[in-house]
């Protein structure tokens, strides 16, 4: 008879064994990790990241994606195609972006976010290693969070541990490795970061480096190789924009356009009425405000989000009203296949009831059927002729691209002429057209109907291009968001990337927050890194940057000891710039007069300076009210505190963001306190 202990014995052995063959036969972790990739819907999931700004969705799914893939080493997905390790860069970049930019919560998490872009940037992911290197080059880890978090992430992330070890990353450690702070470590580690992501195409990264080579910042000047880059890189925008169908619809704005920052922040709080009050007049009938609705949805505009099934539905509203734009828009719906299906026949047929009621796009849309026999027989010839009425008569600027682009195929009855192309093409790139901006810089570099083979000319064309990329636009729009939501960290990480694309708009808004708002936690290195901004922006011809720097020089700010001859000098460059708005000049005339009232390193004359001071006034009449404050200097000259409200008065003008009306406000507090500091004179004598 057996023992029940031998059956206890034969029960393990079986048990052992069956574990042993589970073992044997488990998938492989690269076969789990393919089939979770292998399911999601990356198109949905990319419209969620990059183009509906849908942040939260798209982190929840991110992070749960993270969980699911439990990657621990790079040795689970060593045999994994390039394509599914780009699909796992994707992911790690769409959470390490969202924390690094403070998405959610508004208040950026860098610490959190490098974590994920130090694994993302390890998979070739190029948006990655162009963020690392803003991290690495600007020192934003130090200045904007200094803790041990990244410590923290690096011993509980057994993977970002493993990769934070190898040879590319074993220097990335702003917390542990002090000898990260030497300028040629953290220039050479940023650097590498940026070509990287370059060779991956990225537009922001070969904007930076064509930026670089350019001005000669951290690399050695070539307008050569500046060229290549732009080049490249407007290549990419064309391609994008194309592929996209975009319309170059959003404007830029600058942080210091006091009425435009206003009138946005109006608009913001005024966009749901404006949306209600658009519908409510569109169901009396109003052609004005179903136009408006169409065109608020066709760009995403008014506080909505872009919807072409709802543009169709009210341009078709519209055009039962017998609406010429609406007859238009409608007729471009049908043309593209937008909001319905394409049906060329009533795209021409709304093309055609647009025309006849003048609307210039109208000629270009039906030259376009024309060219292509979209429902129309196939004529070039019929085609040049109303892409021409649409640009000599109607002053339409993509009539005049066509006409450059059949003039450059020389088509059937229509000649080749290079000469004529070049100045059709010049025509529309001096006026930012993109597609005319490309083809008028690939014109030139290679001699095409211009006998001038200048790169200096050739990469400004290609520069114009290629600051209007996806990231560039999304970039601004967001920034301008947080800008007045009060966001100010998370804006200026945004304007930051801009800046150093070159952009300098991105420039001067990132000097402005800098400037106004507690950003950086040295406050010396705060004020350093808003002098470099607004210099590379000064460099561009900025006229706002020269003025501040000319004030920075005027009053002492930071690295800049106080120049009055630098100041003027800036100042009058400023002055002498087109486009310089009232508010700017006034400024600059009495910061000059002040020179000649009170003798700042010029020789002293009351005369000269009351002509800057009135000059001024006639230009912002509130200006008076400081021109007072100096008469009354002028005219006690033992007033106590005299010194204070002198260097009170040089600072009026300083106040970039507020409205004129605060300024007012200043001024008349400081005339309280001269009465004040007369009535204490009066009592001592």
């Amino acid at each position: 008879m057996v023992k029940p202990i031998y059956f206890l014995y034969i029960l393990i052995i079986i048990s052992i064994k069956c574990k042993e063959i589970e073992i044997k036969y488990q998938e492989p972790k690269s076969q789990q990790i393919y089939k979770i990739l292998s399911n999601i819907n990356y198109e949905n999931y990319h419209k969620d990241c990059f183009d509906n700004y849908n942040y939260k969705e798209c982190l929840e799914l991110s992070i749960k994606l993270e969980k699911e893939l439990n990657i621990n080493n790079l040795k689970e997905i060593e045999s994994l195609e390039q394509t599914d390790k780009n699909k796992i860069s994707e992911i790690y970049y769409n959470i390490g972006q969202i924390y690094y930019h403070g998405h959610i919560d508004y208040n950026p998490n860098l610490s959190l976010g490098l974590s994920y872009l130090i694994i993302s940037s390890y998979f070739g992911n190029p948006y990655s290693q162009y963020l690392l290197y803003i991290i690495i080059n600007n020192k934003l880890i130090e200045q904007i969070l200094p803790d041990s978090n990244f410590i923290y992430y690096k011993k509980t992330n057994k993977l970002l541990n493993e990769i934070s070890n190898t040879l590319y990353y074993k220097n990335f450690n702003y917390t542990e490795d002090k000898n990260l702070g030497q300028e040629e470590a953290r220039v050479s580690i940023s650097f590498s970061f940026l070509f990287s992501s370059a060779l991956g195409k990225y537009p922001p990264a070969l904007n930076t480096l064509g930026y670089k080579y350019l001005n000669g910042y951290g690399v050695y000047y070539s307008c050569d190789i500046a060229l290549k880059y732009y080049k490249e890189s407007s290549f990419q925008v064309i391609s994008d924009i194309t592929k996209r169908h975009m319309r170059n619809s959003y404007n830029y704005m600058t942080l210091a356009d006091y009425e435009y920052v206003e009138k946005k922040f109006d608009e913001k709080q005024k966009n749901e009425d404006i949306l209600d009050y658009y519908v409510k007049e569109a169901s009396n009938g109003n052609i004005k405000n179903i136009r408006e609705l169409g065109y608020c949805y066709l760009l995403g505009t008014c506080g909505v989000k872009q919807n072409v099934n709802e543009a169709f539905k009210y341009y078709s509203k519209g055009a039962k009203l017998n609406d010429g734009e609406s007859y238009y828009y409608l007729g471009e719906l049908y043309l593209n296949g937008w909001g319905t299906e394409k049906n060329y026949e009533k795209a021409f047929h709304y093309l055609t009831l647009a025309q006849n009621l003048n609307i210039t796009q109208s000629w270009n849309s039906l030259g376009y059927m024309y060219y292509y026999g979209l429902y129309v027989e196939k004529n070039e010839r019929r085609a040049y002729d109303y892409f021409k009425i649409g640009f000599l008569e109607k002053k339409d600027d993509d009539s005049c691209y066509d006409i450059m682009t059949l003039l450059l195929e020389g088509k059937n009855e229509i000649q080749h002429d290079y000469k004529k192309a070049y100045s059709y093409a010049n025509q529309i790139a001096a006026k930012g057209h993109t597609f005319g901006s490309y083809i008028f810089a690939m014109m030139n570099e290679y001699n095409i109907g211009s006998l001038i083979n200048s790169c200096d000319i050739t990469i400004n064309f290609f520069q114009n291009v290629a600051d209007k990329s996806i990231n560039s636009k999304n970039n601004f729009y967001i920034a301008n968001e947080y800008y007045l939501n009060k966001h100010f960290k998370s804006a200026f990480l945004l304007y930051l990337e801009l800046g150093e694309e070159g952009i300098e708009l991105g420039q001067l808004n990132s000097a402005l927050l800098l400037k106004n708002y507690d950003i950086f936690i040295d406050k010396n290195y705060q004020k350093f890194m808003t002098v470099k901004l607004l210099k590379m922006a000064k460099k561009k011809g900025n006229i706002l940057a020269k003025i501040m720097l000319g004030d920075f020089y005027f009053n002492g700010y930071g690295q800049l000891k106080q120049n009055y001859k630098k100041a003027k000098k800036l100042y009058e460059s400023a002055y002498s710039s087109s486009g310089i708005n009232k508010f700017y000049q006034a400024h600059i005339l009495f910061n000059i007069g002040l020179m000649y009232n009170f003798g700042y390193d010029v020789d002293k004359n009351i005369t000269i300076a009351e002509n800057y001071f009135l000059s001024s006034i006639k230009l912002e009449r509130y200006i008076r009210y400081p021109y007072l404050l100096v008469r009354i200097i002028n005219l006690f000259d033992n007033l106590q505190f005299k010194t204070f409200i002198k260097n009170q008065i040089k600072n009026i003008f300083n106040f970039y963001f507020e409205s004129k009306w605060k300024r007012i406000f200043y001024i008349i507090s400081m005339l309280l306190y001269i009465a004040f500091c007369f009535s204490l004179q009066n009592q001592k004598n």
